[in-house]
């Protein structure tokens, strides 16, 4: 999950550098097998993340983002920085 994190996170970095003024890019996974929803802005740098795990529903410049997978630590909620690394 750590992996996906700053896959993510490197993701959103680029698209904010590319598309000036975005602020806010609305990120969904299919959890059951980890594909990025094509319909989603970061689907063209990010294609796949591990199976059963879900992201907030948004990522925002600057800001922490929120997994959580059921294989790691539980389904406990883990929060992780702007460049992906886990707080």
């Amino acid at each position: 999950m750590e992996n996906d994190a700053r896959q993510i996170a490197s993701a959103a970095q680029q698209y904010f550098l590319e598309n000036a003024g975005v602020t806010t890019i609305p990120f969904t996974v299919a959890s059951a097998t980890g594909i990025v929803d094509t319909g989603t802005p970061l689907a063209s740098y990010v294609k796949q993340i591990s199976k059963g795990t879900n992201v907030s529903a948004n990522i925002v410049l600057d800001t922490d983002f929120t997994m959580t997978n059921a294989q790691y630590k539980a389904s406990a909620v883990q929060s992780f920085n702007s460049e992906g690394k886990k707080k």
